[in-house]
């Protein structure tokens, strides 16, 4: 199979060289410019290896590597923490996405169980082919002289015998102490360098050098695939039958569709796991009279205002915060109720089509209205409390949800999986990319010091002051804001902030000199030179 590649060494030598440079910028050092030099070395190597292989990529699929350096950008750009988590995932899925589509068909042609398998199959062989890489290349090797012939058996088994001996002597040491003293004498000879920090930069270069010649050489096959990959493959897709059978996987009849025709209709075979339409359609309307019936108690909360509210006896801040999640939950839930649905009903007619879509259509209105009900109830939340990370990152969830169902209701009227698939993985891009750019940690700075210059509703304001410690918490992100903001705290809380700043600065110096230029980070910087220009640069001085 690798000798389809006309450079398949040079992907084994371009992942070592990987290796070598992940090993510099990542290890020992905090995540910073390091993360989109890496990326862009990376898909820079592959796009020369594909021109020397003669491999034409996918132009369809190219907005997956941009996406997916554009979120290695912001790993050097955001500096939460949740951010960072966030765009780390987004980061990984994407290459993983883009390495196996990169010289595949269009995402967007792809139906679902296809889809699926090639992914499993691509992942399989991206984990196998490093080893028939390094095989052969080993066989590359120059072989002259008999003295070399005979020793290679030799260090070929030292090799073997190295980590069964390490084995046995950590046992053997940890069964008698004087036998491990003269372990220890013989492993203790000065060296130039520290033996255990060899051997983890020669396993991080290992690792990341695996794992760049597999994705490099799964990315120029395109769709070929070894034997393990191909099984994995089959068994992916043998799985995926189980629920979901393609239209493309249809398969022929002996009945003539019409006289004189000569081709049989093709006619979808029946999943293993099924359901037929009435059970379907009887699941969906119990549902619906359910959210139903509490969409019309709400009703009255929703629109009556606080005379309505007084009734419960509760504050807006306690009805706000009661439930909410809870409401959301059963937004989620219905959303994959729907979908696990819409994957195992059988339909074969257009009424039984009709049916299934107009439950599903009236479920999706109803969660609408419980997500409105969660949306009201955070932002009473937010009035009353202030915002925090939790609040903001579920506020933006439901507006992502609701247009995450209104993408699920158009696909399924229009019978198109692919709209779902291919539109849910754009829609998260773009809602990750918004986060980025809104700095969710400077808007929660902004808008709970901007609470303080509105007017007092003890309905709704629960407190005329605002939580500075939690305010110094954030990231480095809200720092900048912070400094800005300290005119408008009380003396209490502009002491509070401005001695916390001066303890952060220190730690933003400490990052700069441990991790050195691979580490530098765009959030940071700004923090650091924030409180340079407002002199928070000496910690408080304790009595």
């Amino acid at each position: 199979m690798l000798a389809t590649l006309r450079n398949h060494r040079l992907v084994l030598y371009a992942a070592l060289a990987l290796g070598l440079c992940a090993d510099y910028l990542f290890q020992d050092r905090a995540l910073g410019i390091s993360a989109p030099l890496f990326v862009a070395l990376a898909l820079m190597l592959r796009e020369t290896l594909a021109a020397g292989a003669g491999r034409e990529p996918t132009r369809a699929n190219r907005w997956l590597a941009v996406a997916a350096l554009f979120f290695a950008v912001c790993l050097a750009w955001r500096a939460s923490s949740t951010l960072t988590a966030l765009n780390t995932l987004a980061l990984l899925g994407l290459l993983a996405l883009d390495t196996v589509l990169y010289c595949s068909a269009a995402l967007s042609s792809q139906s679902p169980g296809a889809l699926v398998a090639r992914l499993v199959g691509g992942w399989a062989d991206a984990a196998w082919l490093p080893l028939p890489l390094a095989a052969d290349a080993a066989r590359a090797l120059p072989r002259e002289g008999a003295r070399a012939r005979r020793l290679r058996p030799i260090g070929c088994g030292l090799l073997l015998a190295l980590p069964v001996l390490g084995l046995f002597t950590l046992l053997l040491a940890s069964a008698d102490t004087v036998f491990a003293s003269y372990v220890e004498q013989l492993f203790s000879f000065n060296l130039p360098f520290d033996l255990r920090t060899l051997i983890g930069h020669a396993f991080f270069i290992a690792m990341m050098a695996w794992v760049s010649a597999g994705a490099l050489a799964v990315a120029l096959l395109g769709d070929a695939r070894s034997a393990v990959g191909s099984a994995f493959a089959v068994m992916a897709r043998t799985l995926t039958r189980i629920v979901y059978i393609d239209p493309a996987d249809a398969e022929p009849t002996d009945e003539l569709p019409s006289e004189g025709d000569t081709q049989r209709l093709r006619l979808p075979r029946r999943a293993l796991l099924s359901l037929g339409w009435v059970e379907a359609c009887t699941i969906l309307v119990a549902v619906d009279l359910l959210f139903g019936s509490f969409m019309a108690i709400q009703g009255a909360y929703f629109f009556g205002g606080l005379d309505t509210l007084a009734r419960t006896g509760m504050t807006y801040a306690e009805y706000a915060r009661r439930g909410f999640f809870e409401l959301l939950a059963v937004a989620c839930l219905a959303l994959g109720l729907l979908c696990g649905l819409a994957i195992i009903t059988r339909r074969p007619g257009v009424r039984e089509r009709r049916s299934f879509n107009i439950a599903s259509t009236a479920m999706i209105a109803l969660v609408l209205g419980l997500l409105a009900s969660a949306f009201q109830r955070m932002a009473l939340y937010e009035a009353a409390y202030g915002y925090t990370e939790l609040r903001i990152y579920t506020h933006s969830f439901m507006i992502w949800l609701a247009v995450l169902l209104g993408l699920f209701l158009l696909a399924l009227l229009r019978q198109r999986a692919q709209l779902f698939v291919v539109g849910g993985l754009v829609l998260a891009v773009l809602y990750l990319a918004v986060l980025n750019v809104v700095n969710p940690d400077a808007l929660i700075v902004r808008e709970n010091i901007a609470r303080l210059h509105l007017p007092v509703n003890q309905q709704i304001r629960s407190s005329e002051e605002v939580d500075a410690q939690y305010l110094t918490q954030l990231s480095s992100d809200a720092v900048p804001t912070l400094v800005g903001a300290l005119g408008q705290l009380d003396p209490d809380a502009r002491r509070l902030v401005s001695d916390q700043l001066a303890l952060r600065y220190g730690e933003l110096v400490s990052r700069e000199q441990n991790s050195g230029w691979p580490g530098w980070h765009l959030g940071h910087a700004r923090a650091r030179w924030a409180l340079e220009q407002a002199g928070l640069t000496e910690p408080p001085k304790r009595e």
